[in-house]
């Protein structure tokens, strides 16, 4: 336990620098430089944000990587791994886990939801198991996807999929599939119904 500077830290391993943070874990917070207000509850939730401000992690691994991401929340296990967006929420056991998230404004919600999404990403919603589980996006934005395995392999923007593995594959933009398999394989294109 230490207290310093505004900061209130639990268990083995913090580094005490920076201000209005609270860790509860081991190694949480232990790279922090300049980030401050973060929350982190959890062994290396948040070990090695160093500039991140205003994010809350709850969980085992939970936003480890957080380097400069702002205004963040991760619950779960290795919830948003890897982040350096902001404005994002990642709920559920590796909730956006391998995401190399730059954009902005994301959330997924649902165990192994987003995985994969990557560089720019914004404006997206994914909710279910393994919603846009293998998405390789460049930069999509303004994606719903809601069922399992939902928009599962597309990488494009402006899409709607309801149903479990509708728009499953392929790519495009401004594509609503409702119900299950619904446009599930689609090879591409844009404005399909």
């Amino acid at each position: 336990y230490a207290r310093t500077n505004g900061i209130l830290c639990v268990g083995p391993y913090h580094n005490y620098s920076c201000t209005f943070n609270t860790f509860f874990g081991k190694c949480g917070g232990n790279d922090l430089s300049t980030g401050q207000t973060n929350i982190a509850i959890g062994p290396y939730s948040q070990a090695t944000v160093s500039a991140g401000t205003l994010n809350t992690s709850i969980g085992s691994s939970a936003m480890k990587n957080n380097v400069l991401g702002c205004n963040s929340i991760a619950i779960g296990t290795r919830a948003l791994y890897t982040n350096a967006g902001c404005s994002t929420v990642a709920i559920g056991t590796y909730a956006m886990k391998c995401s190399t998230v730059t954009g902005l404004n994301n959330i997924g919600i649902g165990s192994r939801t987003a995985y994969n999404l990557r560089y720019g990403a914004s404006n997206n919603v994914f909710i279910g198991t393994k919603v846009s589980y293998e998405l390789n996006c460049t930069a999509g934005y303004m994606n719903v996807a809601i069922g399992y395995g939902a928009m599962c392999k597309l990488a494009g923007s402006d899409n709607i999929a309801l149903g479990r593995y509708s728009l499953r594959n392929g790519g495009g933009n401004c594509n609503v599939a409702i119900g299950k398999d619904a446009l599930k394989c689609s090879c591409g294109g844009g404005k399909n119904i």
